[in-house]
């Protein structure tokens, strides 16, 4: 086996190495989360997370009851959920307020690893 000396190596060294153990025998690596890792998954059908018959701003209060109304209007605000939109059912909100709320709830869990599956893509009913 040849040392790598560089100070960063080439992009197949890391899958070079493990082909190499895997070669001799050893078992396949093995990777474990950390038990505090919190991870967000934004998909097609990020409706099913919301509440619909709940305004953005009340249902963000049901969820983090320490906050305060400001807050969460400020929150919200930085998503572009503004103004009258924030007291709107969620049910009469277009699709992109509606994703608006999920990433505004993604980022409000401070999530350590955000997965984002076709974020764009509009749902089709």
């Amino acid at each position: 086996m040849r040392a790598v000396t560089s100070a960063s190596p080439p992009p197949s060294a890391p899958i070079a190495c493990l082909r190499r153990d895997t070669a001799l025998g050893s078992s396949p690596p093995s990777v474990r989360p950390h038990a505090h890792l919190r991870i967000s998954k934004f998909t097609q059908h990020f409706i099913d997370a919301l509440d619909l018959s709940m305004p953005p701003l009340d249902y963000f209060m049901s969820i983090w009851p320490d906050l305060t109304r400001e807050e969460g209007r400020k929150f919200l605000g930085r998503f572009g959920i503004s103004g009258p939109v924030q007291t709107q059912v969620m049910g009469h909100l277009s699709d992109g307020q509606k994703s608006r709320v999920v990433l505004a709830k993604m980022a409000k869990e401070t999530p350590h690893l955000l997965l984002l599956d076709e974020p764009t893509n509009v749902r089709h009913a």
